[in-house]
């Protein structure tokens, strides 16, 4: 049995609505960082969609250490216009 990586994007409400940048933040919650599946779909997007900003958190593999600080997290979730969870 084929198991599918599930891919899902939550849209915020434009901060800057002139503008066609928006700002991405990809949760990246597999262990696998870099090499996740699911990653290499965002990256496709990265490619796809040039005009947009990314940034990639790899949740997943750094978990530990976001329980201990989290405001690098923190900084990005509010600077983001876009959630991806991959």
């Amino acid at each position: 049995m084929a198991v599918q990586a599930a891919t899902h994007i939550f849209f915020l409400p434009h901060k800057n609505p002139g503008r066609d940048l928006m700002k991405i933040l990809v949760i990246n919650g597999s262990p696998k960082g870099e090499n996740s599946v699911t990653l290499q779909t965002v990256r496709f997007l990265e490619l796809k969609f040039p005009a947009h900003s990314f940034r990639v958190l790899h949740v997943g593999q750094k978990i530990k250490q976001l329980e201990k600080d989290f405001s690098e997290a923190k900084a990005a979730l509010e600077e983001a216009e876009v959630l991806l969870f991959s």
